[in-house]
């Protein structure tokens, strides 16, 4: 087991006692390496500090995109019933959160909600993978997102995304309960899968979802450098509205929302810390 230790100022000076690595009791042929290491400030390395450089800097495009509900491929393996969906939500929020036991229930009642109106044969599964998409995936990404809006305000050009065409071809039996695209639907489109034959409607979503990728990696837009390529024109999204996001359909439409007002989590978060937008 490797670990970093930064090292006393006195270490540092220490001539007897350079940069070293020195292993520690055996435990279970499991040995501990300590390896000491110095800091690098603004100056060493680094012409100057973040923010400036930040300041001085073009951020590339970027896309981010995932598939309605993401949490799909995890939530099949599972014997899912009222208790799982409350265990995962379990560790969605902070132990150290004030009325936890509040933003548990909203945030299982969202879900809850959610999987009545869409999956209403299905609304434990259904929400367990709303639960299970948002902690591991939509939460994440989103707040990557709105950190770079934080750190690069209308300099950072972002593309969102969610992929919600659904084939339930594509993964055969495991799921008989999902009637929306799931985890990696969006690869599958994009790479084939043996055995998956496309119909018309597939064509025309595979057609979309790679022209717009083709686009953005020769031309940083997924509408292509003239007027756009797509059915309709895909917008990025903005500090003020970092939530819009392109719909992949076989007839796509730009969307202000996100997972139907998702992610409850960031919100949530927000709520406590005041450190995002809300959704």
């Amino acid at each position: 087991m490797h670990f970093l230790e930064c090292p006393s100022p006195s270490r540092l000076l220490d001539s007897r006692n350079p940069w070293r690595s020195r292993t520690g009791p055996a435990s279970s042929r499991l040995r501990t390496t300590r390896r000491y290491w110095s800091p690098v400030y603004d100056g060493d390395f680094f012409p100057s500090t973040g923010p400036v450089m930040r300041a001085a800097t073009q951020p590339k495009p970027s896309i981010f995109g995932i598939s309605f509900l993401e949490g799909a491929g995890t939530a099949g393996a599972l014997n899912i019933t009222a208790q799982t969906v409350e265990k995962i939500v379990d560790y969605m929020v902070p132990a150290t959160v004030g009325n936890r036991s509040l933003f548990q229930s909203y945030l299982i009642e969202s879900y809850r909600n959610q999987a009545t109106i869409l999956e209403p044969t299905a609304v434990d599964k259904h929400a367990a993978q709303a639960a299970l998409g948002e902690r591991n995936r939509a939460a994440p990404m989103d707040a990557a997102l709105r950190r770079n809006f934080e750190l690069f305000g209308s300099n950072q050009t972002a593309y969102r995304y969610v992929f919600k065409h659904f084939n339930p071809a594509t993964i055969g039996t495991r799921y008989p309960f999902i009637s929306f695209a799931s985890h990696a639907f969006d690869q599958y489109y994009s790479l084939g899968r043996p055995g998956f034959n496309f119909t018309g409607d597939d064509q025309v979503v595979v057609d979309l979802y790679t022209t717009a990728l083709y686009n953005f990696a020769k031309t940083g837009n997924p509408n292509g450098s003239g007027s756009s390529a797509l059915p309709i024109e895909w917008k990025p999204s903005t500090p003020s509205n970092p939530s819009l996001n392109y719909v992949i359909e076989t007839t796509p439409w730009m969307d202000p929302q996100f997972f139907y007002g998702r992610p409850h989590l960031n919100n949530i978060l927000n709520k406590i810390g005041g450190t995002f937008r809300p959704v």
